[in-house]
């Protein structure tokens, strides 16, 4: 899983590589992208205004972690923040306005779990001890797994029973083994290849909205 890292920290000192060694302890395989750590310091606009910018790059379900934040230790929330198909974690303190404003209808998780933060935390430098590791987190959960070979028109996987419910809202399919999880996906001789793009960014959302849940609870956007 990509995780980009953007924050105002500069490079000569340890924040930046206390982050990634916080994110890396959590998720060892995460593949990490810094898009900058020269905002300038506390410039929340320009720090919104690049990471929009940057985002549209990484494919989706890149998690992206921005921290500028004038306010922490504040009663500013932390906050995780689902649009167009990417993951957003940082503080709820305008930095995420232009994804806001421009992307798709965003849904914005308040981060409350604190079994998914450091157990010692800092009121000064919650990119490491809370950001870092919800990241981290993200970039483990588990998403679909392909179960057998693919046949012409059917797919066996395994997903988490709540996403299956999600899909089972508009879709119909088999759960074929209730306690692994297992679900079998078939298509007919006049589906079309609309229809399996559609179905697939719709599993790909219920993914998405399983793992947010499980580290957060939803808020007002």
């Amino acid at each position: 899983m990509i995780v980009t890292l953007l924050t105002d920290f500069g490079t000569t000192d340890y924040f930046v590589g206390a982050m990634k060694g916080a994110l890396l302890s959590v998720c060892p395989d995460a593949c990490i992208i810094d898009i900058t750590h020269e905002v300038p310091a506390h410039d929340i606009e320009a720090g919104a205004f690049i990471l929009f910018a940057a985002h549209e790059a990484f494919p989706p379900c890149t998690i992206h972690v921005a921290v500028v934040d004038p306010g922490v230790g504040s009663a500013r929330r932390p906050i995780l923040v689902v649009s167009g198909g990417h993951f957003f974690v940082g503080p709820d303190n305008g930095l995420f306005s232009y994804i806001y404003e421009r992307a798709h209808t965003p849904q914005v998780f308040h981060l409350t779990n604190e079994k998914f933060f450091r157990p010692s935390r800092s009121t000064t430098f919650h990119g490491r001890d809370v950001f870092a590791p919800v990241a981290g987190a993200l970039a483990g959960a588990p998403g679909v797994k392909i179960v057998a070979p693919v046949q012409a028109n059917g797919v066996f996987a395994v997903i988490a029973p709540t996403a299956t419910e999600i899909l089972q809202r508009d879709w119909s399919f088999y759960v074929w083994d209730p306690a692994t999880g297992a679900v079998r996906w078939m298509c007919s001789w006049d589906t079309t290849a609309g229809e399996v793009d559609a179905f697939a960014q719709d599993i790909r959302n219920a993914c998405e909205t399983v793992s947010a849940q499980g580290i957060a609870t939803l808020g007002p956007g």
